[in-house]
């Protein structure tokens, strides 16, 4: 071979690697600026429906709102909230129960119905804490709580079914008979799942 076909044939074969090295690049750019392209694309439309959401969401808020508001507003209510203060400040005194060993009791029905169904692998969850700690201060709270918790025939999610139990005859029982339905039905006309503070 000749040194012209040599050096003819060393600069073609270098011109077809570079080719092959610029088209390479060329469509590795071009699908990466299809790809950023894209991501960009599904970042805005994500971006559209969290904001979308994030109205409807305070929409929904906003109208909750106004709605217990005005629940708030009615005369009714205001009876309700009365007589339900009122009871719940007496009801140990009225119904002259064992606080020592309705706690035992709570305690018990706390773990076995609620902290036992947690799960608690779900990162940045709350982590267990000691059971006394669920277990409310005040001896009136541990009392309503052992009534209408414990001491509930109905499945835990159906809990408020309860609205009499003439075997806790009380002013705070009294209360929780007259309002019951009444706020029960508002509850589930609206589709709430709790108005109680």
């Amino acid at each position: 071979m000749t040194i012209k076909v040599k050096l003819l044939s060393t600069v073609i074969a270098v011109i077809t690697v570079m080719s092959v090295i610029m088209i390479y690049l060329s469509i590795s750019i071009s699908k990466s600026k299809s790809t950023l392209s894209m991501k960009k694309s599904e970042f805005n439309q994500l971006r559209s429906i969290e904001v979308a959401k994030h109205g409807e969401i305070a929409n929904y808020f906003d109208y909750l709102g106004g709605l217990l508001t005005s629940l708030s507003e009615q005369s009714g209510t205001q009876k309700a909230f009365t007589a339900f203060n009122s009871g719940f400040k007496n009801l140990q005194n009225e119904l002259n129960l064992n606080v020592t060993n309705i706690k035992g009791k709570l305690e018990s029905n706390f773990e076995r119905e609620y902290l036992n169904n947690v799960n608690y692998d779900v990162p940045s969850s709350a982590q267990r804490r000691g059971i006394e700690s669920y277990i409310p201060k005040n001896k009136n709270a541990v009392v309503a709580q052992y009534l209408f918790i414990v001491d509930n025939k109905s499945a835990v999610g159906e809990k408020n079914n309860l609205f009499y139990n003439a075997k806790y005859k009380s002013s705070y029982m009294s209360a929780h008979k007259q309002y019951h339905n009444s706020f029960n039905s508002f509850l589930t006309s609206f589709g709430l799942y709790d108005i109680s503070s």
